[in-house]
């Protein structure tokens, strides 16, 4: 499940990017020719960590463009931060306004330093610890400004004690523990951890890999986590013509004490890339681990953009259909498995008794009635219904693929979480057609679980029994098995996993 910054944090966000540009946002502290271009302004945070991770120093320094409005990027309190000092600039707190600090006196580049305790931010649930180990929200220890300039260059360099790692999902640079922050870290919630865990590197589907195993007893072996991760990316990447669909990915496995299945929990982030972190059980051995199905809907999740929190019947339906889909695909389960996990999903969500309002207002209110199954599922059912209407009116030139990579491509996708309506809208603009949202739109209106019944009947899905069957001579049974065995996404495409260069 996907987390954004909230809505309040949002509102001071674009409040101060008013002021910002009523005050000229910060001070350019070097003039500059007009015949010269000048130097991207750049931000360079050097980050050391206590040994007993207790608590988090940095020191941020402005080169070329100094703010004039700081706060902790996703707005934690400044009562756990202690100030050390300055250079080339006077900070102080503003009383108008909770959390804020504010520049005066620059005289050119500026630096200032300062220190976070972990242990109340733990207590706040911003920080986490496992184990030994810490997992944070860097937003919790980096302060921003208002108003960022779009040719911004944040860097951020780790100076950690002897047997401490670091594990974030920001592009390396060069030097070790050194990282580009990229822009998606501003308006979206991430993680990084510290600790004494170590860190796997390697390539699968043609995505670099970093997988870090926290603290924790588990049965699983560092090659079995391995081959988990390496399965569930070479599934997903059947939806993306062979290659998974990101330039990176940090994947952390956390010990749990389980509750009957391998991997009871995970979660997907989108705060510095997409980062995934899975709760794997203790006594879970490597044979329980490839294809099992958390592994792949949260990876799915990391290829795909932000969504809205409200509009979950689309990030978290579509991403349930397609969890089967691939699966199916990549061979580790059969068709008729994937449309029995389909309909027992269609089952479970025709049967939540938590239900009983329309899916739109049931998915804006899914975790406060724990609606979890029916918004899902009928998410889920609305998927499937694209992909079949898209089938069958292209004659097989279309499908819900292609809905997907058309979400990847959606502008601003990266900077804010899009809104399904958005989605919607776009969709149809590609097809040319209104297609999704007259089938969407009252879907979303009903609160009725969708009907199913037509579509499978079409596609030759006989649900009836105890097991379903799948019948030879429907008419749209090319299509059924088109879906499954992914007609346009060759598994030859696949690009081959390996060991990455060490580094």
């Amino acid at each position: 499940m996907p987390r954004v910054l909230p809505r309040a944090v949002v509102r001071r966000t674009l409040a101060t990017f008013a002021t910002a540009l009523c005050l000229g946002g910060g001070v350019a502290t070097t003039p500059w020719p007009a015949h010269a271009a000048a130097p991207p302004p750049r931000w360079e945070y050097t980050v050391r960590v206590a040994p007993d991770l207790a608590s988090i120093h940095v020191r941020l320094c402005f080169r070329d463009f100094v703010p004039r409005r700081l706060w902790l990027a996703d707005a934690s309190p400044l009562t756990f931060v202690k100030l050390l000092g300055s250079t080339g600039m006077t900070l102080s707190v503003d009383p108008t306004q909770d959390g804020t600090l504010v520049a005066s006196g620059v005289a050119g580049d500026a630096c200032f330093e300062y220190a976070v305790d972990v242990a109340p931010l733990v207590e706040a649930g911003v920080c986490d610890r496992c184990g030994a180990d810490v997992i944070t929200r860097p937003g919790s220890w980096l302060f921003r400004a208002g108003f960022l300039p779009r040719d911004l260059e944040a860097t951020v360099r780790f100076e950690l004690p002897p047997g401490i790692a670091v594990a974030a999902p920001w592009p390396h640079l060069g030097a070790p523990d050194t990282y580009r922050i990229d822009p998606a870290t501003w308006p979206f919630i991430g993680h990084v951890a510290f600790g004494h865990f170590t860190v796997d590197r390697f390539v699968a589907a043609g995505c670099p890999v970093e997988l870090a195993r926290l603290d924790g007893a588990l049965a699983a072996t560092p090659a079995g986590l391995r081959r988990w991760i390496t399965t569930a990316m070479e599934a997903d990447a059947h939806l993306y013509d062979g290659r998974f669909a990101e330039p990176r990915l940090l994947v952390m496995v956390r010990p749990s004490e389980g509750g009957g299945d391998p991997v009871p929990f995970g979660s997907t982030w989108y705060g510095g890339g997409p980062h995934t972190i899975l709760y794997l059980a203790h006594g879970a051995k490597d044979d329980a681990l490839p294809g099992e199905w958390v592994a792949v809907h949260e990876l799915l999740h990391a290829t795909l953009p932000s969504v809205s929190p409200e509009d979950p019947w689309f990030s978290e339906g579509f991403v349930t259909y397609y969890q089967e889909v691939v699966r199916a695909r990549a061979g580790i389960q059969t068709p008729e498995q994937a449309w029995q996990e389909i309909e027992e999903g269609f089952e479970r969500g025709r049967g939540d008794r938590r239900a009983g309002l329309p899916l739109g207002e049931l998915s804006r209110k899914m975790y406060a009635r724990h609606a979890f199954w029916r918004v899902y599922w009928s998410g889920a059912a609305i998927a499937f219904l694209l992909d079949v209407e898209l089938r069958r009116a292209s004659a097989g030139r279309q499908s819900l693929d292609d809905v997907m990579q058309w979400v990847r491509e959606m502008p601003g996708a990266g900077e804010a979480p899009l809104h399904a309506a958005d989605i919607v809208a776009e969709v149809d603009r590609r097809l040319g057609a209104a297609r999704f949202q007259p089938l969407v739109e009252p879907k979303l209106a009903s609160a009725a679980f969708p009907d199913v019944s037509a579509a499978q009947a079409w596609l030759g899905i006989d649900p009836s029994g105890p097991r379903v069957r799948l019948l030879p001579d429907a008419p749209g049974a090319t299509v059924r098995d088109a879906i499954m065995r992914g007609s346009r996404r060759s598994a030859a495409n696949l690009v081959p996993s390996e060991a990455a260069p060490s580094r």
